[in-house]
């Protein structure tokens, strides 16, 4: 789920998620999803429900980091940013440009 809290539109470029295997238990599970130019006005929620990993059979007792980046722009695609949040960190973390999960 993406909530805009900003006072203007942003455009979603791309949402990825990224589950590390903790000691290299199982090969990392990456999945990037086009947005398809995704459209949210200030104070607007939207989601991404189809947005799914399948993980390694045996896996689901393995620990892992889970990781979630959104790839936004403002609407003319002049100001590019990425943000970043992972399972293991209470802060959202926001890089410029687009960088690949």
């Amino acid at each position: 789920m993406v909530n805009n809290k900003g006072s203007v539109p942003i455009k979603i470029v791309a949402v990825a998620m990224k589950v590390v295997f903790d000691n290299q238990a199982f090969p990392d599970q990456i999945l990037t999803q086009d947005a398809q130019q995704r459209i949210v006005a200030p104070g607007q929620i939207t989601e991404f429900p189809h947005l799914m990993l399948n993980v390694p059979l045996g896996s689901t007792a393995a620990k892992v980091e889970q990781l979630a980046q959104i790839h936004c722009s403002d609407l003319a695609g002049v100001s590019r940013h990425t943000f970043s949040v992972s399972d293991r960190s209470e802060n959202i973390n926001q890089s410029l440009g687009f960088q690949p999960i």
